[in-house]
């Protein structure tokens, strides 16, 4: 059939975006507002609050656009499914990029049937990212690993650690 390239280089060519019958395809990184890519997706914008990645589901339909991480390689216990990283500069004479926050998903058990997996929020805290929530298997741990109850909290002093506070300013439970 017949296929479209576009390639760079004056005597050894390098193929860059191909199209063909069935398909469409870069073979390097691309950049969106980005001359120089180090990702396969590179989005760069100065404008504020941009760049926005948006998925758009526009029928009439009962479910909605997504986002799938797949790790198709060998299963392994203890693999990362998916991972969002949140990141920024800091104030250093030469600013570094930092990640100031994650939220990702590791299968903790992959043997068929009995599948497991815990979702991991972490945030930045004096200089060290920690995880502040686990979910695994229906519980929620709040500074707790491993998790042994429904809920279980740690951390802070014996009245810090919960607080449920009513609409009343002296109303409410604190432990």
């Amino acid at each position: 059939g017949d296929t479209l390239g576009f390639s760079t280089g004056s005597t050894n060519r390098t193929e860059r975006f191909v199209v063909n019958e069935t398909n469409s395809y870069f073979t390097s990184n691309v950049g969106i507002g980005e001359t120089s890519p180090d990702e396969l997706l590179h989005l760069t914008s100065a404008t504020d609050a941009k760049p926005v990645l948006k998925i758009e589901q526009s029928g009439n339909n009962v479910n909605a656009g997504g986002i799938t991480f797949l790790t198709s390689g060998t299963a392994n216990d203890n693999d990362l499914s998916g991972v969002v990283r949140f990141k920024g500069m800091n104030d250093n004479g030469t600013p570094e990029e930092i990640e100031f926050g994650t939220i990702y998903v590791k299968n903790i058990d992959v043997s068929d049937g009995s599948e497991d997996a815990e979702m991991h929020f972490r945030t930045m805290n004096a200089g060290s990212l920690n995880s502040v929530m686990t979910l695994k298997s229906g519980s929620v741990g709040i500074g707790a690993t491993p998790i042994a109850a429904k809920l279980e909290i740690h951390g802070g002093s014996w009245n810090t650690s919960l607080t449920i506070q009513g609409s009343g300013a002296s109303s409410g439970i604190r432990f």
